[in-house]
């Protein structure tokens, strides 16, 4: 029993203790937690005091590349797709009917203007025109006879009359006869190259299909159609260049031809560019046109990704510099035309205004700034 009761007091007395040693702990960190507020505080208060007297230096500083504002020559583009045509592409058109009887050219082959390509059969028309010569041979017998009677005042005016009126009818069906055998000659109406022959010997010539194709590959251009909203800005004379991505090859030249009606189904208008003659061009190649359609000197253009918008408008980041500090400035401007990532400013901008081109993104005005 003794024995038990000295446990029982032992147990309580080992209990006692570590509660003891509990509470302590729980003191202790109270303690400490309240001189960690009052340190904070403090820290606080001195922060705020040295920022006070000191603002720059708790600013972060931004790096940032700058390119200075200068005046040029602002140049904007229009392009539009074209095609290489020749100012002298010829589908030559039979313009009598009857079998072909001779194709004298093949594809490839030059020709001058006037030259005779293919024939006709003309049989029937010599035949008629043999005839009308036997007649008109005699009519003018008769005619010569009474125009020496008439000069000797012999026989009646009626006579005289009537056989002249024959010899002139009968010369102008000659001539007719005559026109309507040169039908029967397919001759070329230009210099150039025969580019496609549709007719063989045997065929039939018809009016409805062409016969032969001849080309001038000296008088070249680049035609296309541009949408109204240019007819103003585009005219005869402006500087164009064609890109040829086919042949890798660029030509600057002019523009020759600029129409002033608009097709009514696509609202666009025709321009022509002439390109001259070149031995590895082609008619109906692709062609690239960029034709310059507005222009103006002196004048400041900048990258367009610089230009940030805010509810005010448009604006870009310009370095300002006060004693041995750079700073971030906002500068409001106005805008005009945009080509290939570069845009005019029409005011905002001064000479020589370093202008931020590389970490603008997040920066605001007065933002302590560093190359």
């Amino acid at each position: 029993m003794k024995k038990i009761i000295l446990i029982f007091v032992l147990a309580v007395a080992v209990i006692s203790c570590k509660k003891t040693g509990s509470d302590a702990k729980k003191s202790e960190l109270a303690t400490l937690k309240k001189q960690q507020a009052e340190l904070s505080a403090k820290i606080l208060k001195i922060e705020e005091e040295l920022a006070k007297e000191n603002p720059e230096a708790n600013k972060k500083t931004h790096f940032v590349e700058l390119q200075k504002a200068t005046k040029g020559t602002f140049t904007h583009y229009v392009e539009v797709q074209g095609k290489v045509e020749s100012e002298q592409n010829v589908n030559i058109l039979p313009r009598a009917m009857g079998p072909i009887t001779n194709v004298y050219v093949e594809p490839g082959a030059s020709v001058r203007k006037g030259q005779l390509l293919a024939t006709i059969d003309d049989a029937i028309i010599r035949k008629s025109i043999d005839e009308l010569q036997n007649r008109l041979d005699l009519a003018t017998v008769v005619y010569n006879k009474q125009k020496n009677l008439w000069d000797q005042k012999i026989g009646t005016e009626i006579q005289f009359l009537q056989a002249k009126n024959n010899k002139d009818a009968l010369e102008r069906s000659m001539a007719t006869a005559n026109e309507q055998l040169s039908l029967t000659k397919i001759k070329s109406p230009i210099n150039g190259t025969v580019d496609q022959v549709d007719i063989k010997v045997g065929e039939m010539a018809n009016a409805m299909k062409p016969a032969i194709r001849v080309v001038n590959l000296q008088q070249l251009k680049v035609t296309a159609e541009l949408a109204e909203s240019y007819l103003k800005a585009i005219k005869i004379g402006d500087k164009a260049s064609v890109s040829l991505p086919d042949l890798n090859k660029v030509i600057d030249a002019k523009v020759s031809f600029a129409g002033r009606v608009i097709n009514p189904a696509s609202r666009t208008f025709s321009i022509d560019v002439k390109i001259g003659n070149s031995n590895d061009l082609r008619p109906n190649m692709i062609a690239l046109l960029n034709i310059i359609d507005y222009k103006a000197k002196g004048v400041f253009s900048i990258p367009m990704n610089i230009v940030q918008n805010d509810q005010s408008g448009q604006y870009v980041m310009v370095a300002v510099k006060e004693g041995d500090k750079t700073y971030a400035s906002k500068r409001a401007i106005k805008t005009g035309l945009i080509y290939k990532g570069t845009v005019e400013v029409k005011s905002g901008l001064t000479e020589g205004d370093e202008l931020i081109v590389t970490g603008y993104q997040n920066l605001n005005e007065g933002d302590l700034i560093k190359l």
